[in-house]
């Protein structure tokens, strides 16, 4: 059989409560009303054992203090001061008899015990089984409480509580005392305690519900305004924030972090942008003038053809130079640069190259002054690193150029000092960026293209080490690379230098 449909007209109703459901404000609010029924209902259970365990244990602690008086005066006075003292002032709800030697009724006092089928005073002796009524009396003094059960039980199942011991009366005759109760007002103090329980249970249940449904509502507003915020965000602008609400919690540290996200992204954004842009401009420089000269040179014309041909050769080199320097900067953006691991002879590495530099320095002289230093790293790399420095240092240089290498003693330093204009403090840092001169003098006529303290940077940052600018006793800049001696650079001693 076919469920009935639901009305068109209720359509929107269901799919809004089907979706409230499975919100996260739902599977909470539900997830909290199961958590919180389950719990007040075993807590619930707790509380009815413990009151019902009390109120017993109450009733025997009562029904002890008058077996204690009941034996005491039998075993003082006999039967018949027993017989007495029962008749007055004693509750009559309580059921007190004395079972002789031969299983009968030697005195008994008090009414009838609701328990069901009842108990009526002449039929105490039924209280205990012969069993143990002999069991007594064949030890005097000890006490036997029966009836009492753990957990409370309905009006057919109760039976009375009952406290016996066995006592010696004076004549040396041994007899039972039993003092018995219904439990009747304890399991009603149980049951109405568990009605109220019921009753309340479904109150309290639907109050942390909405509780929860509210307080996680109001936490996912918040959220919600950040979804909405990055949701008018377009794919080609990130410039902007999300709210940060003023709770203090999560919500507000992952607000706070988008922030800092999306502030990165649009600083990603514009260097790529200003990458672009430089990366063009560089390259418009070398090929115009390439077309220029394309254009100028005749191949009939032997005298012009020898005059061009060192300028074509210049800009081919420069813009060689600059599309490899590109290239580097590419892959080390995007991971695929990978550095070898191997020793490398930075001493004749940094000589190498001051030599290649004396021999294009023309009025500026070069001097170097190389430790014996061998470190582990990438060969290729690490010149790269040596010839950026010095010939940053050649296009700025007045007069002299200084290149020196020493061990440290975490590692090994490498220092390229010029006599040039320096750097001002102020730019130090940014010197080290992509395609940044500070004045004319840095311009690209000179060779320059922005890119070679980028690279050192980066390639020493790839070698574990730092680059930093400092002023130079040349009266320049002086440029400080410091390699570690950790797992991509290690220091021999002076034992493994020499062997």
């Amino acid at each position: 059989m076919r469920p009935p449909a639901v009305p068109r007209r209720l359509l929107p109703l269901a799919r809004r409560s089907g979706t409230a459901l499975r919100s996260v404000r739902g599977q909470a609010a539900t997830a909290a009303a199961v958590v919180l029924g389950v719990g007040l209902a075993v807590g619930g259970a707790i509380v009815l054992l413990v009151l019902h365990a009390l109120l017993v244990s109450t009733l025997v602690d009562s029904l002890t203090a008058r077996l204690d008086e009941d034996a005491a005066l039998l075993a003082r006075s006999g039967v018949p001061a027993v017989r007495a003292a029962e008749q007055v002032g004693r509750p009559a709800d309580t059921l007190v008899a004395v079972v002789g030697p031969d299983g009968g009724l030697a005195a008994a006092a008090g009414g009838p015990l609701d328990v069901g089928e009842g108990v009526e005073a002449v039929d105490a002796t039924g209280l205990l089984p012969s069993t143990e009524l002999a069991a007594l009396r064949a030890d005097p003094g000890r006490t036997v409480v029966t009836g009492r059960s753990v957990v409370p039980l309905s009006h057919r199942f109760r039976s009375p509580l009952v406290v016996a011991r066995g006592v010696a009366a004076p004549d040396g005759t041994t007899y039972v005392v039993l003092v018995a109760a219904g439990q009747d007002q304890q399991t009603d103090a149980v049951s109405t305690t568990a009605v109220l329980l019921v009753l309340v249970w479904p109150f309290v249940v639907a109050l942390g519900a909405a509780t929860v449904w509210w307080r996680v509502g109001r936490t996912l507003r918040s959220v919600e305004l950040i979804r909405a915020r990055v949701e008018e965000l377009g794919a080609t602008s990130v410039a902007a924030s999300v709210p940060v609400p003023d709770t203090g919690d999560e919500v507000a540290a992952l607000a706070t972090t988008m922030n800092a996200m999306l502030a990165r992204l649009e600083g990603a954004r514009a260097t790529q942008r200003r990458f672009v842009a430089d990366a063009s401009h560089e390259l418009r420089s070398p090929v115009a003038t390439l077309h220029g000269l394309g254009e100028l040179l005749d191949p009939a014309d032997p005298a012009a053809v020898a005059e061009l041909r060192p300028i074509l050769r210049g800009e081919t080199t420069r813009l060689a130079r600059l599309v490899d320097d590109l290239l580097l900067l590419s892959r080390a953006d995007d991971g695929r640069l990978v550095l070898a691991r191997e020793p490398v002879d930075l001493a004749g590495v940094v000589r190498s190259e001051a030599a290649r530099a004396r021999a294009v320095a023309g009025a500026v002289a070069v001097r170097d002054d190389a430790g014996e230093v061998e470190v582990v790293g990438d060969r290729l790399r690490l010149a790269q690193v040596c010839r950026n420095l010095v010939d940053n240092a050649l296009q700025h240089a007045r007069g002299e150029v200084r290149v020196g290498l020493e061990r440290t003693g975490t590692g090994v330093r490498l220092v390229v000092d010029d006599d040039g204009p320096g750097v001002p403090p102020a730019d130090r840092e940014r010197v080290l960026e992509r395609f940044v001169r500070l004045d004319a003098s840095r311009g690209r006529h000179t060779g320059g293209s922005g890119l070679g303290l980028a690279i050192v940077a980066d390639l020493v940052a790839r070698h574990g080490g730092t680059v930093r600018v400092e002023d130079s006793p040349l009266g320049g800049a002086r440029v400080v690379v410091q390699l570690p001696a950790g797992p991509l650079g290690r220091v021999p001693d002076s034992r493994s230098a020499a062997s």
